[in-house]
C-alpha cells in the first residue's frame, strides 16, 4: 500500500512508496525538526515545510488506482529516501 499526501496549502500530492505508517514516522520528524522535504519533478526544485502547514492529510492509497492520473502534473511518485538525499 502506498500513502498519499495532501493540503490545500500544496499545488502537488505526494505519493510515497511506502505505507502510512512509514511515511508518518517520516513526517513527524521531518515536522519536528522543521525541515522541508526537498524533491525534483522535470527539473524543477520544490520545497514543502510541514511545520508551516496548517493541515495535512496522509491516507493509504492504492498504487494501481488510476484515479489520481499521476501523469497529471499535480501527483508526483516518490520514496522516502528520495526525499532524504
Amino acid at each position: 500500500m502506498a500513502s498519499l499526501l495532501t493540503s490545500d496549502e500544496f499545488d502537488l500530492r505526494l505519493l510515497f512508496t511506502e505505507p502510512v505508517a512509514e511515511v508518518g514516522k517520516f513526517l513527524r520528524e521531518v515536522v519536528s525538526k522543521r525541515e522541508p522535504i526537498a524533491f525534483e519533478v522535470e527539473g524543477t526544485a520544490h520545497f514543502l515545510n510541514l511545520g508551516n502547514v496548517k493541515h495535512f492529510t496522509l491516507a493509504d492509497q492504492d498504487p494501481d488506482d488510476d484515479s489520481l492520473g499521476a501523469d497529471d502534473g499535480k501527483t508526483v511518485v516518490l520514496a522516502i529516501s528520495e526525499v532524504r538525499e
